[in-house]
């Protein structure tokens, strides 16, 4: 028979007995078993049948009801602690039955525990373990056995001690125990012997910084470690055109040399600039403005450098804390030789520019230039005068030019401000661009006068060029006071191009003149051609104020083609042209008349000015004009304010007529004329010599007006501000503009004053205009402008109500008057307001405005409400009232809830409720009627309805069965409510009482919960509501289930804790209060469980070397105790002899020693005081065979080097085939003769080694490594020519110390062997490094002026021990070093073996 037939035939016997089977056939089906992996270890699930074979997590399908055998096996440091889900425990093999979808999960747990240490601090170490593991520099970490110990050592290198232990419990310096209970993080700090230093560069300069001792030598930035508690020095050196601008951090300022105490890390800033903003911090010393610019002067950094001022006043001793002036006392005269210096004194705090306009000043100096030795208030006459010199760098034949130097906000007591020119050969040269704005001369910055003859500012060039004094704003005004005895305040020779504006000379802060002045000339610009010094040519001068000098006030020398304008001079003294810019010496004409004014015109916008002006023919005279708030009454223009100025263009006869417009708030005007081509100047016109009128209104402006009707009167006001009568003569207005002139004389007197009564009578629609013109004496006639709108409409709208008649509460209601209408124009406003409302209606309390036609108001009362409207159009006319009648009324039916029990019991009162009951209508209900519209047969109960106020009724139901209940409500407006029905079902009292079952196991383990269910208890007459258990017996000792417990549900649990009977009472309560007769369950709870065994061993071992296991965490999860531990190897590597055969043991230790490396797989059997035995627990440990084998040591280092420069030499290239190299032993084996560079070995943790060769020729350096297990290498050496390189001309300091003394040894240092080619070594300075922790041996730096120094060894560790020599030039050599090891000292030996 083939395949195919034979499955033919199988098919058709199948379908043969699906076509006999019954109606359903059941076909069994696969069900999933999921296994799941937890815990901290690791290991392998499998099963029997095959299936499961899986790491983390795994699935695979199986047969309806057949069996799995799950299997675990535990890997590497991990044990298998146990099954839990599908009925599995324990950690024996787990079998479950395939009758449903079914989840295990395998429990694996680690035997080793994590231990991690980090490196702390500023120093570097180094950290080993024992057992060995942890072996590291900066972070290390290994695993070891649970609950073993681990012991940690620290090993502190080069400048660097051990400062202690944190974590894992560990502290102080000694040795740290872990013991392993956990994962464990210990670490380990390490402070550096050295503090470092760190040096920063900044600002737009250059410039380098070097220490001492050495170390710090670097251009942007640089750090180097110096002895803790020890002081470096830092000197700064700027470079090309830098300034060194000072010192910052550290405890350091100003420029001098900055000294550092190293008692912590430190951080310094040295700053150095180029095209600088440098600050004066003190008015002497480091920080002042003289050692500012003896600093700059040096070197000129070229572009701007500004210099401000940040002198804290009230601690510096150079001022003065209450007023806050600070004055700067220089030891020689100060002098600025650098172009480009801004030096602004208005930056020093509570300083501020002038801000005044008027002719005095409002400025607040704080910085004044005083001479040392002399009080603020010296007698000046006495004192020899200063100069603050601003002039080029000297050169070979003379001086360079200076430019661009600014000063301002400088007070100048006792100095004379000198602006010199380039010098060559003995001539003078240019220069200038200079600024001199904001200062006081001859006063203090308190504004008292000095008296000095120092004169003000004097400049000389060849020429001088663009030189500014003054400016044209307020903060720019100099102001030159309190000088004496003929000194000129503005002297300038050779001048071209300056601008001398603002400034005021012999003048109060008030603007008023200072009376006794000693100023020979207020401003003088001349030359000196036959000196070399050009007339001044092309400079302007105006806008200054002088008073009171002894001389000619403005003089502008001989050269002409200088420019003197708007410039007031009053107060002369008799003989002394009040009013002569070009002195009579070089030729002046004092001819120029002043102008004729014919008449003045202020109003409100503007000052109107009117007049004429004569001079040369055909020539050009210039009118100013100056004002004050108060009349000049000298005459004079004194302490006038510029107001503007005209330019007048005369005709052939000299003679123009000039108008002007100024500012508004111009007030007795006063005038001069200067002519153009001569430069004379006149005298003051007298204000008091022209007629003055004013007008308040230049434009008057009407309301709307109706057409033939006349508006108000406005008024416009005409005064005589002047000193002369003025004729008036008023032209009628044009336009639809009516005046009445009678209270306007034809004369005003000065000081009178008249109103013009202007009125507005529209003939015609629209925008109207005119004109009124009111001619004067003043000969500016007045020009009023008019303007109105002539308007018409005074018919008023008509108002119209559309509204509903009737209406209900709080329902809004709504009205409309866009019907309402208006002829002559536009309705623009409703008013709504209710004139009628129901008795307490807060609806619509007031007047209601709006813009549209539609108004909603909502009624919140029965009754009449009248509303009244009235409308407004755009002409303001206002309508007849219009009114409307709404009646609101309750015609709407209340609604009715009823609200009943479901259930009620014969015999019991039945309450019901129609308090949920409501009428919208607005009113109240004031009747409940209660009926019964069914009962059941028999009842006489509630036999007829029953009318109530009140909304709740109650009544007895007699019989059990249906009581169909209504409920009719009724308003206080008659109206009543659709019925409301209730059913409620009325039952015979239950007096039957309940049975109670308990469904229990007959069996329970301790910890295991038990669940009793009372479910099959049942109530024939009711239901059962509750559930209460009683344990009426317990084990001896037992805690659990002490007391009854009521239960709702008919399951509760209880978990045993003691093995033995526990009998459990129910008794069962139903919804009447019947109580059950008490159902009992026995559950007898034994120890048939066996327990878990745990072992915990280490993953690796040592042949020969004691291996411990451990079985503690074992557990009898069954109730008992374990009593038995049985141990076997089950596996051993070949030719093993220990552990042949099993151990049994009381205790949950044991201990073998293997005798052959490989796998040994071990077993534990734990037996509980029940006589069960565990399932095996297996550990597996490695053991190995102990490394023998010498590492290899392999050196990579340079064929050459060059003396004094370090030679790096590399072991990374060096292995070890059976651990791992720890410990790396350098020895120069041969060094050339001389040498006491690396005199003896040096040990490293890690494989890069460097030192110094300080002898040229051949060194030979050996190598011997040594790996974890303390196997040594062969040694291995690099050979090293080292080249000699050329010697500075410092000295050489070479260092010899013993390489090995013991504690408490007398150590002598020799630096006898040191150098200097050129010069003789005149002091030694020695100093340590490092020291053993405790030892105060040479704890600070010691200098000798011999070449040897001794020491006492007091504590046993490693001396690193510095010399630095310094010859007799200064000069200082680099340090030289050298290690002592001083070795513990041994207590004597006593007795022999």
């Amino acid at each position: 028979m083939t395949i195919a037939r034979a499955a033919r035939r199988c098919l058709a016997a199948l379908l043969a007995l699906l076509a006999s089977a019954p109606a359903a056939v059941a076909v069994a089906a696969d069900f999933d078993l999921a296994v799941t992996k937890s815990g901290t270890g690791a290991g392998l699930v499998f099963s029997v049948p095959a299936g499961i074979d899986c790491g983390p997590a795994c699935v695979a399908p199986f047969a309806s009801g057949s069996t799995v055998t799950l299997r675990t096996d535990a890997a590497g440091a991990s044990v298998f602690a146990g099954w839990s889900g599908a009925g599995c425990s324990g950690t024996g093999d787990c079998v479950v039955t395939m009758d449903a979808a079914r989840s295990v999960t395998a429990t694996f747990e680690s035997t080793v525990r994590r231990l991690s240490v980090a490196k702390g601090g500023t120093g570097a170490g180094f950290v080993a373990s024992s057992p060995a593991g942890i072996s590291c520099g900066a972070s290390c970490s290994a695993d070891f056995p649970v609950n073993g110990t681990v012991t940690l050592t620290a090993d502190a290198g080069g400048s660097a001690v051990f400062s202690g232990w944190s974590g894992g419990g560990c502290s102080g310096t000694g040795a740290c125990t872990v013991t392993m209970d956990a994962a464990k993080t210990v670490t380990a700090t390490f402070e550096s012997t050295l503090r470092t230093l760190s040096v920063t560069k900044a600002g737009t300069g250059s410039g380098f910084v070097s220490s001492s001792p050495a170390g710090i030598a670097c251009g942007d930035a640089c750090s180097a470690g110096f002895p803790a508690g020890g002081t470096v020095t830092l000197r700064a050196d700027a470079a090309g055109a830098s300034i060194f601008a000072g010192w910052s951090g550290g405890g350091c300022s100003g420029t001098g040399d900055c000294t550092v105490t190293m008692d912590a890390a430190k951080a310094v800033t040295a700053t150095f600039v180029t095209n600088a903003s440098l600050t004066v911090t003190s008015t002497s010393g480091d920080g002042s403005l003289a050692a500012i610019l003896a600093k700059l002067n040096e070197a000129c950094p070229g572009g701007e450098t500004r210099i401000s001022f940040n002198i804290p006043a009230k601690t510096d001793p150079g001022c003065d804390a209450a007023t806050g002036i600070c004055r700067l006392d220089a030891t020689a005269d100060p002098v600025v030789r650098c172009s480009g210096v801004v030096i602004d004194g208005y930056t020093q705090p509570g300083a501020s520019p002038n801000t005044s306009t008027g002719p005095g000043t409002d400025a607040a100096i704080r910085i004044e230039l005083g001479k040392p030795g002399i009080s603020p208030h010296t007698a000046a006459k006495a004192v020899t005068p200063g100069t603050f010199l601003v002039q080029g760098a000297p050169t070979a034949d003379g001086f360079a030019e200076i430019t661009g130097v600014t000063v301002r906000g400088i007070a100048f007591p006792l100095h004379r401000l000198v602006l010199a020119p380039g010098e060559k050969g003995g001539k003078p040269l240019g220069g200038g661009g200079h600024v001199i704005a904001g200062n006081a001369f001859g006063l203090h910055a308190d504004g008292t006068p000095s008296g000095t003859f120092a004169g003000g500012v004097a400049l000389t060039g060849n020429p001088m060029a663009g030189v500014r004094i003054g400016g044209p704003a307020p903060a720019d005004r100099n102001r030159f006071a309190g000088l004496c005895c003929g000194a000129d305040a503005i002297d300038a020779w050779g001048a071209a191009g300056a601008l001398v504006e603002g400034n005021l000379v012999n003048i109060d802060a008030k603007g008023e003149p200072i009376a006794g002045s000693g100023v020979a000339r207020g401003i003088s610009i001349d030359g000196n051609p036959a000196a070399g010094i050009p007339d001044s040519r092309g400079n302007l001068v105006r806008r200054n104020v002088v008073a009171n000098t002894l001389e000619t006030p403005v003089h502008t020398g001989a050269g002409g083609a200088n420019t003197v304008s708007e410039t007031l001079v009053f107060g002369q003294p008799a003989g002394i042209p009040g009013h002569d810019f070009v002195s009579p010496a070089a030729g002046g004409r004092n001819a120029q008349q002043p102008p004729v004014v014919s008449g003045v015109l202020a109003g409100p916008d503007a000052v109107r000015v009117a007049g004429k002006a004569t001079g040369s023919p055909d020539g050009t005279v210039r009118i100013e004009f100056f004002h004050n708030d108060s009349p000049d009454t000298n005459g004079d223009g004194r302490a006038q304010s510029f107001a503007g100025a005209v330019d007048v263009k005369l005709d052939a006869a000299g003679s123009g007529p000039f108008a002007a417009t100024l500012p508004a708030s111009v007030r007795n005007l006063a005038a001069t004329a200067t002519d153009a081509g001569t430069g004379d100047t006149s005298r003051f016109v007298d204000p008091r010599s022209f007629p003055a009128i004013a007008v308040d209104a230049l434009a008057l402006a009407f309301a709307p007006q109706p057409l033939g009707t006349t508006s108000p009167a406005q008024a416009v006001t005409i005064a005589n501000t002047g000193a002369l009568a003025v004729s008036l003569a008023p032209a009628a207005p044009t336009g639809p503009f009516t005046a009445d002139a009678s209270a306007c004389p034809g004369t005003l007197a000065p000081g009178g004053a008249c109103e013009l009564g202007v009125r507005f009578t529209p003939a015609s629609l629209g925008s109207l205009s005119g004109e009124l013109v009111v001619h004067n004496g003043a000969g500016i006639p007045v020009v009023v402008s008019l303007a109105g709108t002539g308007v018409a409409d005074t018919t008023a709208p008509t108002a119209v109500i559309a509204a509903p008649a009737t209406g209900r509460i709080g329902v809004a209601i709504a009205l409309d008057a866009s019907a309402s209408s208006d002829v002559g124009g536009r309705i623009v406003q409703y008013t709504w307001t209710a004139i009628e409302r129901p008795a307490g209606s807060t609806a619509f309390p007031s007047p209601v405005v709006t813009l549209d036609p539609a108004f909603t108001f909502t009624p919140d009362k029965l009754g009449r409400y009248t509303v009244q409207l009235v409308v407004t159009d755009d002409s303001g006319n206002e309508s007849a009232p219009a009114s409307a009648i709404l009646v609101v009324t309750d015609t709407e039916a209340p609604t009715a809830v009823l609200d009943a029990p479901a259930r009620g019991v014969v015999g019991q009162p039945l309450a019901l409720s129609g308090a949920r009951s409501t009428d919208a209508g607005g009113g109240r209900i004031v009747r409940y009627t209660w009926a019964a519209i069914e009962r059941p047969a028999g009842s006489t109960a509630f036999p007829s309805p029953v009318a109530t106020p009140d909304a709740g009724f109650t009544f007895t139901p007699d019989k059990g069965g249906t009581w169909r209940l209504q409920l009719v409500v009724t308003d206080d407006a008659g109206n009543q409510g659709t019925p409301a029905i209730a059913v409620v079902d009325v039952i015979a009292p239950d007096e039957t009482a309940p049975t109670a079952v308990i469904v229990a196991p007959a069996n329970g383990r301790i910890g295991v919960a038990v669940t009793l269910d009372g479910s099959a208890s049942s109530d024939v007459g009711g239901r059962v509501v509750r559930y209460a258990w009683t344990a009426i017996e317990r084990p001896a000792g037992s805690t659990a289930f002490p007391s009854p417990v009521v239960t709702l549900d008919p399951a509760f649990t209880f978990t045993p804790d003691k093995l033995g009977r526990y009998t459990v009472h129910l008794v069962v309560t139903d919804d009447s209060g019947n109580e059950s007769a008490p159902a009992s369950a026995v559950v007898v709870v034994a120890d048939t469980e066996a327990p878990t065994a745990v072992i915990d061993s280490p993953a690796q071992g040592v042949a020969g070397q004691p291996l411990a296991l451990s079985g503690a965490r074992s557990t009898d999860a069954g109730g008992g105790r374990i009593v038995r531990y049985t141990w076997a190897a089950i596996e051993r590597p070949a030719g093993a002899l220990a552990f042949a055969s099993a151990v049994v043991s009381p205790d949950p230790g044991f201990t073998f020693t293997p005798d052959k490396g490989g796998t040994w797989r071990l077993q534990l059997v734990a037996t509980d005081d029940a006589g069960n035995a565990s399932a095996p627990a297996l550990a597996q440990v490695t053991v190995i065979t102990p490394d023998t084998t010498p590492p290899t040591a392999v050196i990579t280092a340079p064929a050459m080097g060059r003396l004094g420069v370090a030679i790096a030499l590399d072991a990374s290239a060096s292995s070890d085939v059976g651990g791992r190299i720890v410990r790396y032993a350098w020895t120069a084996i041969e060094r050339p003769a001389g040498s006491t560079a690396f005199a003896s070995p040096i040990v490293t943790n890690t494989p890069a080694f460097a030192f110094t060769p300080d002898r040229a020729g051949t060194w030979r350096v050996q190598l011997v490594a040594t790996d974890d297990s303390g196997n040594e290498s062969a040694p291995e050496a690099a050979v090293i020519r080292v080249l000699p390189l050329t010697e500075p001309s410092s000295p050489d300091a070479r260092l010899r110390v013993p390489p090995l003394v013991q504690e408490g040894a007398t150590v002598t240092l020799d630096g006898s062997a040191s150098t200097d080619r050129d010069g003789t070594i005149v002091r030694y300075q020695w100093s340590a490094l490092v020291r053993p922790p405790g030892s105060t041996a040479l704890a600070t730096p010691v200098v000798t002026t011999g070449p040897a120094f001794t020491f006492v060894a007091d504590r046993p560790g490693l001396y690193l021990v510095q010399l630095v020599v310094v010859d007799d030039a200064g000069l200082v050599s680099r340090p030289d070093t050298a290690p002592v090891v001083v070795l513990r000292k041994l207590p004597p030996v006593r007795g022999g073996r």
